[in-house]
């Protein structure tokens, strides 16, 4: 896990965070008035990890760890008033009874903090079929300044769907885009959320369907 920094613009580079063991840290976001954040995975009991400074990267702190190993963060962003999400999966294993087996799937996971990154909650748990996976990949803010998370989750078949989810008036999480391509063997994923100057969310990431193979996709909400 590597975080490194630059205080000219990009000219020279210098090492601030490194932890060892199979760890990858994934994406950062700065939150003005708290610090610096960045999330990941470890191949550790830890899984799901988010760090945070408030020094500009000179010490780092875990402060959110809630999944083990088979869990990973892969996004954070924060809202218009200062609220940090982060965006990503856990791993789930169940035994089914007819037939009789044990699977393991991923659930998407979108957990929020109010108090600066003290303390978390997981307010999004989603899949779009029962025992098939899902995963967070991105998050951005729409033009109201409400978080919004992309990714991808399987239905029934094993197909997996682009998902765009946000909160609605009262709260709660839901489903605003579900996306295919038309055609046989369709798989897609989204990767990216961004809100244009004009107040457009833009979603980006890929589709495909057999035998055409993959698309680069960008979707628009105007």
């Amino acid at each position: 896990w590597l975080v490194r920094k630059s205080t000219d613009a990009g000219q020279t580079w210098a090492l601030v965070d490194d932890m060892t063991g199979g760890n990858l840290a994934s994406q950062g976001c700065f939150v003005p008035g708290v610090g610096l954040f960045v999330v990941g995975s470890q191949s550790t009991a830890l899984g799901w990890t988010v760090r945070r400074s408030l020094d500009s990267g000179a010490t780092w702190t875990t402060v959110d760890a809630p999944f083990g190993s088979g869990a990973g963060a892969w996004s954070v962003a924060s809202d218009s008033i200062g609220n940090i999400y982060v965006a990503g999966s856990k791993s789930v294993t169940v035994t089914t009874t007819k037939p009789k087996k044990t699977i393991t799937y991923e659930e998407w996971i979108t957990r929020k903090s109010s108090d600066g990154g003290n303390t978390w909650s997981t307010v999004d748990t989603f899949t779009l079929a029962q025992n098939e996976s899902a995963v967070g990949h991105g998050l951005g803010r729409s033009v109201s300044g409400d978080m919004v998370a992309v990714g991808q989750a399987a239905d029934s078949t094993g197909s997996v769907h682009w998902i765009v989810r946000a909160p609605s008036s009262a709260g709660s999480w839901q489903t605003v885009d579900n996306f295919q391509l038309s055609g046989k063997y369709h798989n897609a994923a989204a990767y990216g959320v961004v809100t244009d100057a004009a107040g457009n969310l833009l979603v980006t990431g890929y589709a495909g369907s057999y035998p055409n193979g993959n698309y680069w996709i960008v979707r628009k909400l105007p």
